[in-house]
């Protein structure tokens, strides 16, 4: 790649006058500047979205489990209340 970047300059600087070189150098860096931070920022987002679909699956997994935990939960207690209210009434379990 860098060859190719060395060539790409050399040709575009080949025919031009010593005086337009430093103009020429600074828009290319520019434009360098320009793609090298696009590319980085692009970058970042597709990592943060892999991240966080990552992390959403994991939290969507403890939400189930949580609801796994509550619902067994509320079933323990209705059939321990059941059991209660039956002794209460005095009719076998």
């Amino acid at each position: 790649m860098f060859f190719s970047l060395n060539m790409l300059v050399h040709a575009v600087l080949l025919d031009k006058k010593p005086n337009e070189v430093p103009i020429l150098v600074e828009s290319m860096l520019s434009k360098l500047m320009e793609e090298f931070e696009n590319h980085i920022t692009s970058q970042v987002e597709l990592d943060f979205r892999v991240v966080f679909d990552q992390e959403l699956g994991l939290i969507l997994k403890l939400k189930d489990l949580m609801i796994g935990w509550i619902h067994e939960g509320f079933q323990s207690f209705f059939r321990q209340l059941n059991d209660e209210l039956l002794k209460q009434e005095g009719a076998p379990l």
